[in-house]
Formats: C-alpha cells, structure tokens, sequence
C-alpha cells in the first residue's frame, strides 16, 4: 500500500471542481451535498441540484463551508465546517478535542 501525502485547504471557488469530482453524480450522500448540518432533514425534500448550488453559494461567499483534503491534486476527503450558533447544527454533537 503506498503512502498517502495529504495537504488539507479550504474550499474556495478554484477547489469546486476538486468537491465535485470527490461526492461523484450523486452529490455524496445521496444528493446531501453537505447542506444536513444546514438545513436539516429538509434537504432530502429538495433536488439535489438545489443542495449543490446553495453548497456552491455558500463557497463562492466565504467563508470556506470545509475543507478538502488532497493526496497530490486529487481531492480524497471532505469535512464540514460551520459556526456552531447555526441554527441548522442544533441538533449536532460537539466534537471535543482529544486529550493525552
């Protein structure tokens, strides 16, 4: 198995095509495109196309919702990123650091 090289950015206008290529077709899980912790459970109400466009949105007028994470120029991670006073991650569980 050969080593992985990862670099984390931000996901900015330029990096979009990088996201596109990572969540494929079906916009990740299952047309979500990431917007749960934003909208909540609605998204599955709406057109996946409408998820990507607002998740595009959102990238394109900062700050960065996530960041992508790159082994060489292929995106091969995401995480999502947003204040936790959003309303839409009322319902998240905290990530607390690890210690030790």
């Amino acid at each position: 198995m050969r080593e992985m090289d990862l670099t984390v950015r931000p996901l900015t206008a330029g990096q979009w095509p990088a996201l596109e290529d990572l969540f494929g077709r079906a916009g990740a899980s299952n047309g979500c495109w990431c917007m749960y912790w934003r909208i909540g459970p609605r998204y599955r109400d709406r057109p996946r196309e409408d998820n990507k466009r607002d998740l595009e949105r959102l990238t394109r007028s900062g700050p960065a919702p996530g960041l992508l994470a790159f082994d060489g120029d292929t995106a091969v991670g995401w995480c999502e990123l947003a204040p936790a006073s959003r309303p839409g991650l009322a319902g998240a569980q905290p990530v607390l650091p690890a210690s030790g």
